[in-house]
């Protein structure tokens, strides 16, 4: 759970670096690694209780600024140890201030604060965020513990030392909140109540700088917040401490009655410790806030589900419109009439083979060859009208060209409706149109060299339809004998032409009077089949190695996008944390 847990971390902060705007805005996801680093920083501590069960109580002493946190701290000390000045923010690392033993007891320290530099009090100014002291806090009256004194949560360069915070929040065994009678309702202070009371760590209020005229009112008002919070007004004891103008900072113009009263209350909420319950309150809290951890990568996973579909339902309409605009239609499908064409080959009369060799060359399928042979008599033509000098070229080139124009126009239909996800069905969007060209270029070198790896197939036909003639004696020599005529037409064809299209040879009247007398003879049924045979094979063909290709280069487009705009995170990794999850919660 803990390496999910930094995963999340990791990812939701590349994130957060993208999306962050203007200073003053809130940081994106500012809320969601609050409570993710949190919880991080507790599965810590229950490291922490397995490996040293022994490791004395720690307190944390938390609040907004200028509640008088160090004050408090140096009165629960009885020393003036904790630094106190009366601008605000003036603590900006953890202090740790033990009392009893001595400092080679918390060699524990460095690994439950990884990254951070450890000083001792008086080094400590000028230290980078992500560092902590811990010093010798003397004689307290106070039992066995390190009382941690906090910076604050609320002010403006509090994100800068948030994790700190929170961290030292994961490590206490017992929380003593410090408000003043000016900070006790702000919202930053119940939004960090309501973060961290799920953690179930005994919680001490103080409310701090208190007139006792207005002592009754504050207390009633600080309850009455309570409640609207959906807290027991006696769910955590609240004590109070006098305002004292010009106090020095060890707090000794406070009632030594109130101190001890303090005190009291914190020793006997010491008592409440209950380590072997933190392990159900973490896994609780991992539970409260798991769905909205969650929810944004499940939106991911979904919007590659999304575009998957997306692209496999265009190659599903792709392959429909090549069956139905090509293989099914009666004037566009020349595939079978290729075959024919190679049947006549097949019928050489020996005598005009020599005369008529030329022809035959023009109508060798693949149409490269054709062509190949038309410039030999007709002089060169350029390349891209080559490519595109059959049906079933063009037909397949527009396809792969309406395939991506629609992708792209969906992709920003999407864009606009799913918030969550906008910016990466934008950035598909662009990248299919940048990419079309090279894809669309790709596609029809592809095509090509499907059709010429075709050609076999359709050599086969021919070769099956001939085996057949050559059953029916009667049927092959009347065939032969309208050859002649067949080669003459082709010929005249070829050269009024200027390079002798496929589809003009085929509609030619001798190949369609040799069409008739093959489907008129008792070869007809069999030319069904095998017409219908050559179309499956085509259909699988094109399926397989060219919309299945096409498919697989759209879909990995998602790929290019910037990686800092997505999670990344498997659909397994996230079901197998949650298992986890349910195992942990349920004790296992």
């Amino acid at each position: 759970m803990l390496d999910f847990i930094q995963l999340l971390i990791q990812r939701y902060r590349s994130m957060a670096k993208r999306e962050s705007g203007s200073p003053d805005e809130t940081p994106p996801f500012d809320n969601t690694l609050a409570s993710l680093t949190l919880a991080e920083a507790a599965l810590h501590k229950l490291q922490l209780n397995r490996e040293r069960p022994q490791h004395v109580p720690q307190i944390a002493v938390i609040g907004p600024t200028q509640a008088g946190k160090s004050t408090v701290v140096n009165l629960l000390l009885g020393s003036p140890l904790a630094g106190v000045s009366a601008l605000a923010g003036f603590t900006v690392h953890p202090q740790g201030f033990y009392i009893g033993g001595s400092a080679d007891r918390f060699d524990w320290l460095p690994q439950f604060f990884p990254g951070y530099e450890q000083h001792t009090r008086t080094d400590l100014a000028g230290a980078p965020y992500r560092a902590y002291a811990l010093s010798d806090g003397g004689n307290s009256p106070l039992p066995p513990c390190i009382i941690w004194d906090t910076p604050d949560f609320d002010s403006i360069d509090a994100s800068g030392y948030r994790d700190a915070v929170l961290r030292t929040i994961a490590l206490a065994d017992l929380l003593l909140l410090v408000v003043s009678k000016d900070k006790y309702a702000d919202q930053r202070v119940w939004e960090t109540l309501n973060l961290l009371l799920p953690l179930g760590r005994p919680l001490v209020v103080c409310i701090n700088k208190l007139g006792e005229e207005s002592r009754e009112v504050v207390l009633n008002s600080f309850r009455n917040h309570l409640r609207e919070a959906g807290i027991a007004v006696d769910r955590f004891p609240v004590c109070t401490l006098p305002y004292k103008k010009n106090l020095d900072e060890t707090a000794r113009g406070i009632d030594p009655r109130q101190a001890e009263t303090l005190r009291t209350q914190l020793t006997a909420s010491l008592g409440r410790i209950d380590r072997d319950g933190q392990p159900r309150h973490t896994y609780a809290f991992i539970g409260l806030h798991w769905q909205g951890w969650i929810n944004p990568i499940l939106a991911e996973h979904a919007a590659d589900q999304a575009w998957k579909e997306m692209v496999e339902q265009a190659m599903e309409s792709a392959l429909s419109d090549y069956r139905r605009d090509y293989l099914d239609h009666p004037q566009n499908y020349e595939t079978f009439q290729q075959a024919i064409a190679e049947l006549l080959s097949l019928l050489e009369i020996p005598l005009l083979a020599d005369s008529l060799n030329k022809v035959r060359q023009t109508v060798t399928w693949p149409l490269r060859q054709l062509i190949s042979a038309g410039k030999s008599l007709f002089g060169k033509q350029p390349a891209a009208e080559l490519r595109n000098s059959n049906l079933e070229q063009r037909l397949l080139n527009q396809i792969c060209h309406h395939t991506l124009v629609h992708l792209s126009e969906e992709s920003l239909r999407i864009s606009e409706t799913e918030a969550a996800q906008a910016d990466w069905w934008k950035s598909i969007a662009r990248s299919l149109r940048s990419q079309r060209p090279e894809i669309e270029e790709q596609f029809a070198r592809a095509v090509e060299a499907y059709q010429k790896e075709f050609q076999p197939e359709i050599e086969r036909s021919a070769h099956s339809l001939y085996e057949k003639l050559e059953q029916q004696p009667a049927t092959l020599n009347s065939l032969r004998a309208a050859r002649v005529t067949t080669d003459a037409a082709a010929v005249v064809l070829a050269v009024k032409s200027g390079g002798l299209s496929i589809h003009d040879l085929v509609v030619a009247p001798a190949m369609l009077s040799l069409t008739s007398m093959l489907t008129e003879s008792t070869l007809g049924r069999y030319m069904d089949k095998v017409a219908a045979e050559l179309k499956q094979r085509q259909l699988e063909m094109v399926n397989a190695e060219l919309l299945t290709e096409l498919q697989q280069k759209i879909f990995r487009l998602k790929e290019a996008i910037d990686p800092a705009q997505r999670f990344r995170i498997p659909p397994g990794t996230v079901t197998a944390a949650e298992q986890e999850l349910r195992e942990l919660e349920n004790g296992n």
